[in-house]
């Protein structure tokens, strides 16, 4: 028997996880940045988006960007226009403060009216949470997996 599932799925399953300041990690953020080009040691109170997502392409048998820049995954999946996004099937990829190389990636998580896109994933508030983020900060949403897989 095939069980599938979505990135979104395995995702909200994990939300809540959270860094652990001071000198502890946890664990689950240093194997997801283990499966990126940080080099180790890992410690959670660094970017870890773009672990976190490599962390779900893991769970699931999809092949990640391998690398721990969230611009990254603009050349993985298949585009999406972003009035086709689909919750479950997407991730979102987006600048950060204007930096031409500064971003942010997660699952795409719906839209939050007309002017925000909803995103769920790491390094959100410190930890797995959703997020609105004005919708034209995104620079790309890829679909993951369409003969992408490990």
């Amino acid at each position: 028997m095939k069980i599938e599932t979505s990135l979104y799925q395995v995702a909200l399953n994990l939300v809540g996880i959270r860094e652990i300041p001071g000198n502890d990690d946890n664990g689950f953020i240093k194997w997801c940045l283990s499966l990126t080009t940080v080099p180790s040691p890992h410690h959670d109170e660094i970017p870890w988006c773009s672990a976190f997502v490599h962390g779900l392409c893991k769970i699931l048998g999809i092949k990640p960007s391998g690398s721990a820049a969230a611009r990254s995954w603009r050349a993985k999946g298949t585009p999406v226009d972003k009035d086709h996004a689909e919750i479950g099937m997407d991730i979102v990829i987006l600048s950060r403060g204007g930096s031409p190389t500064a971003g942010h990636v997660g699952v795409f998580a719906g839209y939050d009216g007309p002017d925000k896109i909803k995103v769920l994933g790491g390094n959100q508030a410190d930890m797995v949470c959703i997020r609105s983020f004005p919708r034209a900060s995104v620079i790309g949403i890829r679909r993951l997996g369409v003969g992408e897989q490990v």
